[in-house]
Protein backbone atom coordinates (compact mmCIF):
# COMPACT_ATOMS: atom_id res chain seq x y z
CA UNK A 1 0.00 0.00 0.00
CA UNK A 2 1.23 3.62 -0.97
CA UNK A 3 1.28 6.26 1.55
CA UNK A 4 2.17 9.91 1.29
CA UNK A 5 3.71 11.32 4.13
CA UNK A 6 4.62 14.62 5.95
CA UNK A 7 6.72 14.61 9.23
CA UNK A 8 7.85 16.83 12.15
CA UNK A 9 10.05 17.70 14.81
CA UNK A 10 8.38 15.98 18.26
CA UNK A 11 6.12 13.41 15.93
CA UNK A 12 4.22 15.16 13.84
CA UNK A 13 3.14 13.15 11.23
CA UNK A 14 0.48 13.05 8.53
CA UNK A 15 -0.24 9.91 6.40
CA UNK A 16 -2.30 9.71 3.67
CA UNK A 17 -3.53 6.60 2.07
CA UNK A 18 -5.04 7.42 -1.19
CA UNK A 19 -5.91 3.71 -1.83
CA UNK A 20 -8.21 3.52 1.15
CA UNK A 21 -8.79 7.26 0.97
CA UNK A 22 -7.77 7.53 4.54
CA UNK A 23 -5.69 10.32 6.06
CA UNK A 24 -4.22 9.96 9.55
CA UNK A 25 -3.15 12.93 11.63
CA UNK A 26 -0.44 12.36 14.54
CA UNK A 27 0.91 14.80 17.22
CA UNK A 28 3.56 14.42 19.52
CA UNK A 29 5.52 16.46 21.73
CA UNK A 30 8.89 14.50 21.71
CA UNK A 31 11.00 17.24 20.33
CA UNK A 32 14.15 16.44 18.98
CA UNK A 33 13.88 12.60 19.49
CA UNK A 34 14.60 11.52 15.67
CA UNK A 35 15.43 9.01 14.56
CA UNK A 36 14.22 7.57 17.93
CA UNK A 37 10.14 8.29 17.10
CA UNK A 38 10.49 7.25 13.32
CA UNK A 39 8.69 4.18 13.71
CA UNK A 40 6.21 4.73 16.57
CA UNK A 41 3.49 6.30 14.08
CA UNK A 42 3.90 3.44 11.44
CA UNK A 43 3.72 0.85 14.26
CA UNK A 44 0.36 2.04 15.34
CA UNK A 45 -0.78 2.40 11.78
CA UNK A 46 -0.07 -1.58 11.24
CA UNK A 47 -1.38 -2.70 14.89
CA UNK A 48 -4.38 -0.43 15.47
CA UNK A 49 -5.72 1.71 12.35
CA UNK A 50 -5.26 -0.69 9.12
CA UNK A 51 -6.72 -3.63 11.16
CA UNK A 52 -9.73 -2.06 12.28
CA UNK A 53 -10.55 -0.24 8.96
CA UNK A 54 -10.05 -4.04 6.97
CA UNK A 55 -12.84 -5.50 9.79
CA UNK A 56 -15.49 -3.45 8.19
Amino acid sequence: MKTVEAWGNGGQFLIIIPEIEMTITITGGNYNLFPDMEEIPFSILDKHILPAVKSE
